[in-house]
């Protein structure tokens, strides 16, 4: 006989499909276990819950006037959209999918970056930041440039729609799929969960499955991606920085990313989804160097987050100091100490390279943090 077994120790206990008992389980569910959603066939990952009963404003000077059951960010900072529906509601699928598009058409309006950080951070138990949240769930390593993602998704309505019940019907599920299929920037999903229980309702099992992804909406969004990411190369960053930057300033970042070639920087080229990047490690390598500069067309960054992974604390204070140093760079360190380093310190190039002497200033100070660096880690490893 066909159908679900459960093993429990020496035996296979037959399971059962049943209904939920309500919506507010199958909510409960799913804000408990956001891995339910997850489709990592697609490309998605795993899922954040921001807030539940997330209000939508129709109008800029307006509370909110409906509530999406549940709103989620992955670790691409696309906001996803989740409404919760029973089979045995009785709206029909048209009034469904116009709830959802209704609040996707507000989404930019209603879900601002600050106020889904806001959510987050009151959500938070006491003894965990949200950066750690962060960390813990989607591998964020610098919240600031996360949730300035999560802005430039929320402005280019680049967002997630998923539907989810215990049955998705034919027809709503030839509207998903064709909605899927033709918004290039937006996926639109279902999720039907069943559940399955034993006869003594002592055991229970979960059976998600993905609906709307299908060949066709994964060669529209780029290989089953909203956000497809790719290893972009020297010569399209070179191109970008003088796209993004006066030519003075571009010529002076071309410089100090050749200069730290020429000093035995190691290269990276980082997959973005907006633009190339380049890792530099002047020193030793990835794991141990003691210098990291980041440059992206439009900003230098000095990654604090991802070398306190590596570094003592005294190497990051003393990098921290000599980068205080250079013109322009003291404002962007006001907080960096209080956040415990974690955090990236983005800046401007035109702040920071303003001039002929600026550049020199930083050539000194990373050939000093370097030799800095490499005596403790020679230090270290002697002991």
């Amino acid at each position: 006989m066909s159908g679900i077994y459960l093993r429990h120790g020496e035996k296979y206990v037959p399971m059962s499909e049943t209904g939920f008992d309500a919506e507010r389980v199958l909510q409960a569910l799913i804000a408990q276990h956001p891995e339910v959603l997850a489709d990592e066939t697609g490309g998605q990952g795993p899922l954040l819950l921001v807030r539940r009963e997330a209000p939508v404003s129709d109008r800029d000077d307006a509370s909110g006037r409906f509530s999406l059951d549940h709103l989620y960010i992955d670790g691409q900072g696309v906001p996803t959209l989740v409404e919760v529906k029973r089979s045995s509601d009785t709206r029909g699928r048209r009034e469904v999918v116009a709830q959802m598009l209704d609040y996707a058409a507000n989404a930019k309006l209603s879900f601002s970056a600050e106020r889904m950080a806001a959510w987050m951070e009151g959500a938070r138990g006491r003894d965990t930041t949200a950066a750690e949240v962060l960390w813990d769930k989607l591998g964020v390593e610098d919240p600031d440039a996360f949730w300035a993602t999560v802005a430039a998704n929320l402005d280019a309505e680049r967002f997630r729609l998923i539907f989810v019940s215990d049955v998705i019907p034919p027809e709503l599920r030839r509207i998903i799929e064709f909605l899927n299929g033709q918004m290039a920037s937006t996926e639109v999903l279902a999720i039907e969960v069943k559940q399955y229980v034993d006869d003594e309702k002592h055991h229970q099992t979960i059976v998600p499955r993905v609906i709307g992804n299908t060949e066709a909406a994964r060669q529209t969004k780029g290989a089953g991606s909203s956000r497809p990411r790719r290893k972009w190369t020297e010569a399209e960053l070179l191109e970008a920085i003088h796209e993004k930057n006066e030519p003075e300033v571009a010529d002076r970042m071309i410089d100090l990313y050749e200069w730290m070639k020429d000093e035995g920087a190691q290269t990276t080229l980082g997959k973005g989804v907006t633009g190339p990047s380049i890792s530099l490690w002047l020193g030793k390598d990835a794991d141990s160097g003691p210098v990291a500069v980041v440059i992206f067309p439009d900003s230098i960054t000095i990654p604090f987050v991802d070398l306190k992974k590596y570094w003592s604390q005294a190497e990051l204070e003393r990098l921290a100091a000599l980068a205080r140093e250079l013109p322009g760079v003291a404002p962007y360190l006001e907080d960096l100490e209080e956040r415990n380093y974690r955090r990236s310190t983005n800046m401007r190039p035109a702040d920071v390279l303003g001039s002929d002497n600026a550049l020199d200033a930083w050539k000194r100070m990373l050939l000093e943090a370097t030799r800095a660096g490499e005596a403790e880690f020679n230090a270290t490893a002697e002991t």
